[in-house]
């Protein structure tokens, strides 16, 4: 009867230690996703940032190109 008892036990505590270091390593994993995720956001938020510069840019070419010029018909 001890030894089933001693069996489960043991069985415990294996389980208790696998659970434990699989915490750690999601842990882990969820803090370079974390991280992941905001190198992500940044690029989003620069790539954003250069397209508007780039529209804004382009625009204004367009309007510095055409100033002063009658170029209906052309």
């Amino acid at each position: 009867m001890s030894n089933i008892i001693l069996f489960y036990q043991i069985v415990i505590v294996i389980l208790l230690v696998v659970g434990f270091l699989m915490g750690l390593s999601l842990r882990n994993y969820y803090r370079e996703l974390g991280i992941m995720m905001q190198v992500i956001e940044g690029i989003d938020k620069e790539r954003i940032r250069l397209q508007e510069k780039y529209e804004g840019g382009s625009s204004e070419v367009v309007f510095h190109k055409y100033e002063g010029e009658d170029y209906v018909g052309k």
